[in-house]
């Protein structure tokens, strides 16, 4: 007899009797479709813009923490970039803000779906982790 497994990913796995899947073989799987959703999700962000600002991202995100914690903190890079765009630099602030909070939550999520099906003891708790 054989089992036909779908994944939320599209794919799906033939389980024969003399080829059964191992709990740990499921985890693996699920992790990799969870990657591959969230990173779907990030790579969606990225093609909003232009390749060199991605590049940017972690100057800006540098310059924003620093700024946050102290905000007469200098901030060279992201100073120009307001003052480019014809915004204040608190204006910009707000918004680098917006997309590193962005960020976060999507990592978050993957992490919190990551830990969940790394806990999982059983195929039932596994299949209980969608997203």
């Amino acid at each position: 007899m054989k089992k036909i497994i779908y994944f939320q990913d599209g794919t799906t796995t033939v389980i024969g009797i003399d080829t059964p899947v191992t709990l740990v073989d499921a985890q693996a799987k699920k992790i990799a479709a969870i990657r591959a959703h969230f990173e779907s999700l990030v790579a969606g962000l990225k093609a909003d813009a232009a390749p060199y600002e991605v590049e940017t991202w972690a100057v800006q995100t540098a310059e924003y923490s620093a700024w946050a914690a102290n905000n007469t903190t200098p901030t060279p890079y992201v100073s120009a970039l307001a003052a480019a765009r014809g915004m204040t630099l608190a204006d910009l602030i707000a918004k680098i803000g917006a997309k590193v909070a962005g960020l976060a939550s999507i990592q978050g999520a993957q992490h919190a779906l990551e830990a969940a099906v790394n806990a999982a003891t059983t195929q039932a708790e596994l299949d209980a982790v969608v997203f």
